[in-house]
């Protein structure tokens, strides 16, 4: 281990006269000219920085399946179906894909179309 003290000039926030000392372990020492490094500086990062950076990729997995669950739901909101379910105060509504934009959500059933039924756009349900 070599320090070295210096004297550091009065700059802004430092007091008048401020010393440090510097130093290093020679052992770490990388020699830039054949770029290796001692025996001593080749060692592998600890268990704890592994860890981390599998939990962090962890973590970046869960965010981005999160993001593309809600990008679906927004993209594709029918799913197969040919109505969605619409909250309206405490109850809710069953409003086709294809309804009519002039007709008012009220007018829609409040519950499913039963098996062989279907929700026409202007809020009827009719057989199939």
């Amino acid at each position: 281990m070599v320090a070295y003290k210096i004297r550091l000039p009065a700059q802004g926030f430092l007091p008048r006269h401020c010393t440090a000392t510097l130093s290093y372990d020679a052992s770490r020492i990388v020699d830039m000219e054949s770029n290796s490094s001692s025996p001593d500086a080749s060692i592998d990062a600890p268990e704890s920085h592994r860890r981390a950076r599998i939990r962090r990729w962890l973590l970046l997995a869960a965010g981005l399946a999160l993001l593309l669950a809600v990008m679906r739901e927004v993209l594709f909101p029918f799913r197969g179906q040919d109505y969605i379910e619409i909250s309206h105060g405490d109850h809710s509504h069953y409003v086709p894909k294809d309804r009519d934009p002039d007709v008012s959500i009220s007018n829609f059933p409040t519950s499913p179309p039963g098996p062989g039924e279907r929700i026409l756009p202007d809020g009827r349900v009719a057989r199939e």
